[in-house]
């Protein structure tokens, strides 16, 4: 799943999703060209991020009442946003992605469209 937010986009993993069955969802073959994209995708919105509910735990937990106080003031994530990153809590890993004042630049530039976040949405789902 993937939210957007004017500050970014949250990327929210199944603990269990691995790089192979990311791939095999997309239907793509090892060793391909295709393959190389759908690494670079993966890399990109989950292979290079933090999970920010272990961020949380081990730097932030004493600054905030709340991982969702944390969410709301340092992530600018509003109250829906909020809410469906704590009901998948439990079984996802929560990645977050800062827009640049600048804006995204290169590969990540096409990610971030609603019709890749669709896409990529139906892989990251198990």
């Amino acid at each position: 799943m993937i939210i957007t937010q004017d500050s970014g986009f949250f990327v929210l993993k199944p603990k269990t999703l691995s790089f192979d069955e990311f791939r095999d969802k997309a239907k793509v073959a090892g060793g391909t060209y295709a393959n190389e994209v759908v690494e670079r995708i993966y890399d990109t919105l989950i292979g290079n991020a933090k999970d920010l509910k272990k961020d949380y735990d081990n730097y932030f937990d004493d600054e905030f009442d709340s991982f969702s106080e944390f969410l709301k003031k340092r992530c600018n994530a509003d109250d829906e946003c909020i809410n469906n990153i704590n009901i998948k809590l439990a079984t996802h890993e929560v990645l977050y992605h800062r827009r640049p004042e600048w804006g995204f630049g290169g590969f990540i530039e096409m990610l971030f469209s609603d019709e890749m976040f669709e896409a990529i949405d139906r892989l990251t789902e198990l």
